[in-house]
C-alpha cells in the first residue's frame, strides 16, 4: 500500500502533472505537423491560424486538439492514478456499469436539455456593472471567438469528417475530462470535505472555468453537476463518460445536420422551450434523480 499523501499535496502534484503535459503535448503537436501533414516548418504558424483560409488548417487543428486532450488529460490522469494507487482500473472504477444506469443518464441529459439551455438564455443576458463594462466586453469577444472557432472546426460536408468530429470531440473529450473532473478532482474534495454534494457541486464549478466561457458558466455547471451525480450514483466512470459523450456527440451531429440543411434550427443559438416544456422537463428530471437514487440503495 502506498503512503498516504495529504489532499493539498495531491492536488498540487495533478496540477504539475497536467502543466507538464500541456508543455510536452505542445512540443510534440508542432514537432509532429509538419512530418504528419507534409507541409514545411516555416509555415506552422500559418496553418495554426484559423482566418488563414487554408484547407488544411481545421486538420490541423483537429490533430493538435487530440494531442493535447491525450497529453493534458489522459497521460496525466494515468501517472497520477500509478502515483497515489496500486490500481488504475480500480482507482478510476472502470468497471462494467449496469445499463440501466447508462439508461438513466441517457434519460437526464435528454429531460435537463430544456433546463440548460434556459439558464443558457439568462446567463448570457447577464451584465456586469457599467464600471466592468470593458471586462464584460472582453468576456463576450471570447465567446464570439469560442463560437467562431467551433463553426469552424465542425464545418464538415463528409461523412468521414463527421467520424473525425464524433472522434475528437465526442469520445476522446469525455474520457480525457471525466477521468480528470470526476475521476480525480471530485474525489479529492469530497475526501478533503467529506461533502458528496459539496465536492459534486465544486468539481462542476472547477469543470465550467476551466471551459474559460463566463457566459455559459451556469448551465455548464449544471451539466457538471449532473456528470457528477451520475458517477456517485453508478460508482462506475464509463456512465459520466457515456454522458459527456452523448451530450457532445448531439451537438456535433446537430451542427452537421444544420450545415447539410437537414434541419433549420442552428445548434449554436440558444434554444427557447415552451414554459410548459421547461416544467415538464423540470418533473422528469426530478422523477430521474429521485428513481436513480433508489436503484443505488
Amino acid at each position: 500500500m502506498r503512503q498516504e499523501k495529504s489532499v493539498g499535496y495531491r492536488f498540487a502534484m495533478l496540477l504539475v502533472l497536467m502543466i507538464a503535459g500541456a508543455m510536452l503535448g505542445y512540443i510534440i503537436a508542432l514537432a509532429s505537423i509538419p512530418l504528419v501533414f507534409q507541409i514545411p516548418f516555416s509555415s506552422l504558424m500559418q496553418v495554426l491560424n484559423i482566418d488563414s483560409g487554408l484547407d488544411i488548417t481545421p486538420a490541423v487543428l483537429k490533430y493538435v486538439q487530440l494531442i493535447l486532450a491525450t497529453f493534458v488529460f489522459i497521460v496525466p490522469a494515468n501517472a497520477y492514478s500509478r502515483l497515489f494507487s496500486d490500481n488504475t482500473m480500480v482507482f478510476f472504477e472502470f468497471k462494467k456499469p449496469r445499463i440501466v444506469y447508462l439508461l438513466f443518464a441517457a434519460l437526464l441529459w435528454l429531460s435537463t436539455l430544456p433546463i440548460i439551455s434556459f439558464l443558457a438564455d439568462i446567463n448570457h443576458k447577464i451584465a456586469l456593472p457599467t464600471s466592468f463594462a470593458s471586462l464584460e466586453n472582453s468576456f463576450r469577444l471570447a465567446e464570439a471567438r469560442a463560437e467562431n472557432a467551433t463553426r469552424f472546426l465542425l464545418n464538415v460536408t463528409s461523412l468521414s469528417g463527421l467520424m473525425v468530429n464524433l472522434l475528437v470531440i465526442a469520445v476522446v473529450a469525455a474520457i480525457a475530462e471525466e477521468l480528470i473532473f470526476r475521476g480525480i478532482i471530485q474525489k479529492l474534495l469530497y475526501e478533503q470535505g467529506k461533502n458528496i454534494h459539496l465536492a459534486i457541486w465544486l468539481t462542476a464549478l472547477v469543470f465550467s472555468l476551466f471551459h474559460l466561457q463566463f457566459f455559459a458558466i451556469v448551465p455548464r455547471i449544471v451539466l457538471g453537476a449532473a456528470l457528477g451525480y451520475s458517477f456517485y450514483w453508478s460508482k462506475s466512470i464509463w456512465v459520466p463518460i457515456f454522458f459527456h459523450f452523448i451530450n457532445n456527440a448531439s451537438i456535433v451531429l446537430a451542427i452537421y445536420l444544420y450545415q447539410q440543411k437537414m434541419i433549420t434550427t442552428d445548434p449554436n443559438e440558444i434554444t427557447f422551450f415552451p414554459n410548459s416544456v421547461l416544467f415538464v422537463a423540470f418533473i422528469c428530471s426530478i422523477a430521474m434523480v429521485y428513481f436513480w437514487k433508489k436503484q443505488t440503495k
